[in-house]
Protein backbone atom coordinates (compact mmCIF):
# COMPACT_ATOMS: atom_id res chain seq x y z
CA UNK A 1 0.00 0.00 0.00
CA UNK A 2 1.44 3.32 -1.10
CA UNK A 3 0.36 6.83 -0.10
CA UNK A 4 -0.10 8.89 -3.26
CA UNK A 5 -0.14 12.53 -2.08
CA UNK A 6 0.23 14.80 0.92
CA UNK A 7 2.43 14.66 3.98
CA UNK A 8 2.93 10.87 3.80
CA UNK A 9 3.37 10.85 0.00
CA UNK A 10 5.51 8.00 -1.25
CA UNK A 11 5.46 6.07 2.03
CA UNK A 12 4.78 2.38 1.56
CA UNK A 13 3.33 -0.05 4.08
CA UNK A 14 5.35 -3.20 3.57
CA UNK A 15 3.55 -5.45 6.02
CA UNK A 16 1.64 -8.42 4.55
CA UNK A 17 -2.04 -7.65 3.93
CA UNK A 18 -4.22 -9.80 6.22
CA UNK A 19 -6.01 -12.77 4.71
CA UNK A 20 -9.45 -11.96 3.36
CA UNK A 21 -8.69 -8.27 2.80
CA UNK A 22 -9.19 -6.90 -0.72
CA UNK A 23 -7.22 -3.64 -0.88
CA UNK A 24 -8.39 -0.85 -3.14
CA UNK A 25 -6.01 -0.72 -6.09
CA UNK A 26 -3.75 2.35 -6.19
CA UNK A 27 -5.10 3.38 -9.61
CA UNK A 28 -8.70 3.25 -8.31
CA UNK A 29 -7.71 5.11 -5.14
CA UNK A 30 -5.98 7.80 -7.20
CA UNK A 31 -9.07 8.25 -9.37
CA UNK A 32 -11.32 8.42 -6.28
CA UNK A 33 -9.21 11.13 -4.69
CA UNK A 34 -8.96 13.05 -7.97
CA UNK A 35 -12.77 13.15 -7.96
CA UNK A 36 -13.02 14.08 -4.29
CA UNK A 37 -10.32 16.78 -4.32
CA UNK A 38 -12.61 18.88 -6.55
CA UNK A 39 -15.54 18.52 -4.12
CA UNK A 40 -14.14 18.23 -0.61
CA UNK A 41 -11.67 20.35 1.28
CA UNK A 42 -9.61 17.69 3.01
CA UNK A 43 -8.09 20.25 5.37
CA UNK A 44 -9.76 19.55 8.73
CA UNK A 45 -12.17 16.98 7.27
CA UNK A 46 -13.44 14.15 9.47
CA UNK A 47 -13.38 10.77 7.75
CA UNK A 48 -14.88 7.33 8.42
CA UNK A 49 -13.17 4.38 6.76
CA UNK A 50 -15.74 1.61 7.31
CA UNK A 51 -14.70 -1.99 6.67
CA UNK A 52 -11.29 -0.35 6.60
CA UNK A 53 -9.16 -3.30 5.53
CA UNK A 54 -5.67 -1.90 4.93
CA UNK A 55 -6.90 1.62 5.73
CA UNK A 56 -5.64 2.83 2.36
CA UNK A 57 -8.50 5.31 1.93
CA UNK A 58 -8.43 6.68 5.46
CA UNK A 59 -4.64 7.01 5.53
CA UNK A 60 -4.69 8.73 2.14
CA UNK A 61 -7.24 11.22 3.51
CA UNK A 62 -5.05 11.85 6.58
CA UNK A 63 -2.06 12.41 4.34
CA UNK A 64 -4.05 15.03 2.42
CA UNK A 65 -4.86 17.01 5.57
CA UNK A 66 -7.90 15.36 7.16
CA UNK A 67 -8.29 16.31 10.81
CA UNK A 68 -9.22 12.78 11.91
CA UNK A 69 -10.01 9.37 10.47
CA UNK A 70 -12.08 6.77 12.26
CA UNK A 71 -11.21 3.30 11.01
CA UNK A 72 -13.91 0.69 11.67
CA UNK A 73 -12.88 -2.93 11.25
CA UNK A 74 -14.20 -6.17 12.75
CA UNK A 75 -11.19 -8.44 12.15
CA UNK A 76 -8.60 -8.52 14.94
CA UNK A 77 -5.71 -9.29 12.55
CA UNK A 78 -6.78 -6.37 10.34
CA UNK A 79 -7.01 -4.05 13.36
CA UNK A 80 -3.44 -5.10 14.21
CA UNK A 81 -2.45 -4.29 10.62
CA UNK A 82 -4.06 -0.83 10.87
CA UNK A 83 -2.25 -0.06 14.13
CA UNK A 84 1.05 -1.15 12.60
CA UNK A 85 0.41 0.86 9.41
CA UNK A 86 -0.37 4.00 11.42
CA UNK A 87 2.93 3.62 13.30
CA UNK A 88 4.85 2.94 10.06
CA UNK A 89 3.42 6.08 8.45
CA UNK A 90 4.15 8.16 11.54
CA UNK A 91 0.51 9.15 12.15
CA UNK A 92 -0.08 11.29 15.21
CA UNK A 93 -2.34 9.58 17.79
CA UNK A 94 -4.90 12.43 17.69
CA UNK A 95 -5.30 11.98 13.91
CA UNK A 96 -6.95 8.59 13.98
CA UNK A 97 -8.98 6.14 16.00
CA UNK A 98 -9.37 2.45 15.23
CA UNK A 99 -12.64 0.88 16.33
CA UNK A 100 -12.61 -2.90 16.60
CA UNK A 101 -16.26 -3.38 15.72
CA UNK A 102 -18.78 -4.48 13.15
CA UNK A 103 -19.42 -1.71 10.58
CA UNK A 104 -22.94 -0.76 11.61
CA UNK A 105 -22.34 -1.19 15.34
CA UNK A 106 -19.21 0.97 15.07
CA UNK A 107 -21.03 3.77 13.25
CA UNK A 108 -24.00 3.62 15.66
CA UNK A 109 -21.66 3.78 18.66
CA UNK A 110 -20.03 6.91 17.21
CA UNK A 111 -23.46 8.51 16.81
CA UNK A 112 -24.47 7.69 20.38
CA UNK A 113 -21.18 8.07 22.24
CA UNK A 114 -19.90 11.14 20.39
CA UNK A 115 -22.86 13.18 19.32
CA UNK A 116 -20.56 15.89 17.96
CA UNK A 117 -18.95 13.58 15.37
CA UNK A 118 -20.13 14.09 11.80
CA UNK A 119 -18.30 12.86 8.75
CA UNK A 120 -17.27 14.87 5.72
CA UNK A 121 -16.56 11.59 3.91
CA UNK A 122 -17.59 8.04 4.69
CA UNK A 123 -15.66 5.44 2.72
CA UNK A 124 -16.97 1.90 2.74
CA UNK A 125 -15.39 -1.05 0.99
CA UNK A 126 -17.07 -4.13 2.49
CA UNK A 127 -16.84 -7.66 1.17
CA UNK A 128 -18.65 -7.85 -2.16
CA UNK A 129 -22.31 -8.98 -2.08
CA UNK A 130 -22.67 -7.65 1.48
CA UNK A 131 -25.69 -5.81 2.90
CA UNK A 132 -23.37 -3.34 4.66
CA UNK A 133 -23.44 -0.56 2.01
CA UNK A 134 -27.25 -0.40 2.05
CA UNK A 135 -27.29 -0.47 5.86
CA UNK A 136 -24.82 2.43 5.95
CA UNK A 137 -26.90 4.44 3.48
CA UNK A 138 -30.05 3.83 5.53
CA UNK A 139 -28.26 4.84 8.73
CA UNK A 140 -26.82 7.99 7.13
CA UNK A 141 -30.25 8.98 5.81
CA UNK A 142 -31.89 8.69 9.23
CA UNK A 143 -29.15 10.15 11.45
CA UNK A 144 -26.77 13.07 11.68
CA UNK A 145 -23.87 10.91 10.51
CA UNK A 146 -22.97 13.11 7.54
CA UNK A 147 -21.82 16.70 7.87
CA UNK A 148 -23.50 19.26 5.67
CA UNK A 149 -22.19 18.60 2.15
CA UNK A 150 -20.85 15.22 3.36
CA UNK A 151 -20.17 12.45 0.87
CA UNK A 152 -20.41 8.67 1.00
CA UNK A 153 -18.12 6.69 -1.28
CA UNK A 154 -19.09 3.05 -1.72
CA UNK A 155 -16.95 0.38 -3.38
CA UNK A 156 -19.01 -2.57 -4.63
CA UNK A 157 -18.82 -5.12 -7.43
CA UNK A 158 -20.24 -4.14 -10.80
CA UNK A 159 -22.99 -6.75 -10.34
CA UNK A 160 -24.31 -5.07 -7.20
CA UNK A 161 -26.76 -2.23 -6.85
CA UNK A 162 -27.59 0.07 -3.98
CA UNK A 163 -30.88 0.91 -2.32
CA UNK A 164 -30.62 4.68 -2.13
CA UNK A 165 -32.85 6.39 0.44
CA UNK A 166 -34.70 9.54 -0.66
CA UNK A 167 -32.43 11.64 1.57
CA UNK A 168 -29.39 10.69 -0.52
CA UNK A 169 -28.57 10.80 -4.21
CA UNK A 170 -25.92 9.29 -6.44
CA UNK A 171 -23.94 12.02 -8.17
CA UNK A 172 -21.27 9.87 -9.83
CA UNK A 173 -20.50 6.23 -10.61
CA UNK A 174 -17.32 4.87 -12.12
CA UNK A 175 -16.42 1.31 -13.10
CA UNK A 176 -12.91 -0.16 -12.94
CA UNK A 177 -12.93 -3.75 -14.18
CA UNK A 178 -15.13 -5.68 -11.72
CA UNK A 179 -15.30 -2.78 -9.23
CA UNK A 180 -17.86 0.02 -9.12
CA UNK A 181 -17.30 3.22 -7.11
CA UNK A 182 -20.48 5.08 -6.21
CA UNK A 183 -20.45 8.63 -4.84
CA UNK A 184 -23.48 9.85 -2.90
CA UNK A 185 -24.44 13.07 -1.16
CA UNK A 186 -27.44 14.51 0.61
CA UNK A 187 -30.25 15.05 -1.90
CA UNK A 188 -30.54 18.64 -0.66
CA UNK A 189 -26.88 19.35 -1.56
Amino acid sequence: MKILAGKYKGKVIKRKVPDGVRPTQDSVKESMFNTLINIVDFEDAVIADVCAGTGALGFEALSRGAKKTYFIEKSKSTVDFLNSAARELGCIADEYEILFADAIYGLKSLITDRTDVQFDIIFTDPPYESTIPNEILALAAKSNLLAEDGIIVVEISTGESLIVPDELEIFKEKIYGGTKIVYLSSSSS
